[in-house]
């Protein structure tokens, strides 16, 4: 489906979404009719908006692939009548990207660290990241996107996952540069996926990049790995072994304990300083 955006250079100033093929318009259609139903608003109206976030589709949902739009439908002709209907300009301008925050948190002298921290999570590598605070969270966000991905991975029918069944995927080879990050204990960089077995390798080895201890417990308790490995029927010898082979790896470094990786608890003080005890 290609979705083109009236204004692609003023995102949450979005009120008409083109799609091209015929048989998608009418789905996405109908999908918005209902959700206007059960909100009881609607979407593109000034006086009662219906508000959309979008996220990336499961094939997509992992770090460094994720792309979310918030507030889909909303402009400045919105935020007038909503300014209208609520007698309060602030209110309106609450669903801003600068001002929705403080629905969650009133002290604004945390918004670049949340910023930061969730621009960053996804990335490829965490880099870049100074300050230990920000660090902190952004780890903390990129843990828990991936124990949402083990449930994603597992509930999500494969044809979501990859347009694909898993016979099909299974048959498919492994490329070299996905092998060669696989044996390295690190991500798959999403450019190098080529093939079916590419993105079920890729889904596995983002589990080496693991940032705290209570998240290893749970996938091992979860017995998430393995499960996941399990899914797709190998119908090549090669694919069988590679996937044996970084599935051990994951466990070896799961039972490696304080030694697998970098475990770090921070507590926050009454005066707003952090002091961190590594374990």
């Amino acid at each position: 489906m290609n979705i083109s955006f009236e204004n692609p250079d003023k995102i949450n100033g979005l009120m008409t979404i083109v799609v091209e093929e015929a048989d998608y318009k009418e789905e996405v259609e109908k999908a918005i009719a209902n959700i206007e139903n059960l909100m009881r608003s609607k979407f593109g109206d000034v006086e009662n908006p219906l508000l959309v976030s979008v996220r990336s589709g499961a094939r997509a949902s992992m770090p460094g692939m994720m792309d979310t739009i918030l507030n889909l439908g909303l402009n400045d002709e919105v935020v007038e009548g909503l300014t209208r209907k609520t007698g309060n300009a602030r209110f309106a301008w609450v669903f801003g990207p600068e001002q929705m925050i403080r629905r969650f948190v009133k002290d604004p002298s945390f918004d670049q660290l949340i910023c930061v921290a969730i621009a960053k999570h996804s990335d490829f590598k965490l880099e870049g990241i100074e300050d230990e605070r920000t660090l902190l969270h952004a780890r903390l966000i990129r843990d828990a996107d991936k124990l949402d991905n083990c449930r994603v991975k597992l509930e999500e029918s494969m044809e979501t996952l990859l347009d694909m069944d898993e016979k099909t995927v299974g048959a498919s080879p492994i490329s070299p540069k996905v092998w060669e990050s696989c044996k390295a204990e690190e991500s798959v960089l999403s450019a190098d996926r080529k093939t079916g077995m590419d993105y079920w390798m890729s889904y596995l080895a983002l589990y080496f990049d693991i940032n705290f201890l209570e998240t290893y417990q749970i996938i091992k308790e979860q017995d998430y790995i393995r499960r996941i490995a399990e899914r797709v029927p190998y119908s090549r010898e090669d694919t069988k072994e590679k996937v044996a082979y970084t599935v051990k790896k994951l466990e070896e470094k799961m039972d490696g304990g304080c030694d697998g990786f970098c475990s770090v608890l921070h507590y926050a003080l009454a005066d707003g300083s952090f002091c961190s005890i590594r374990r």
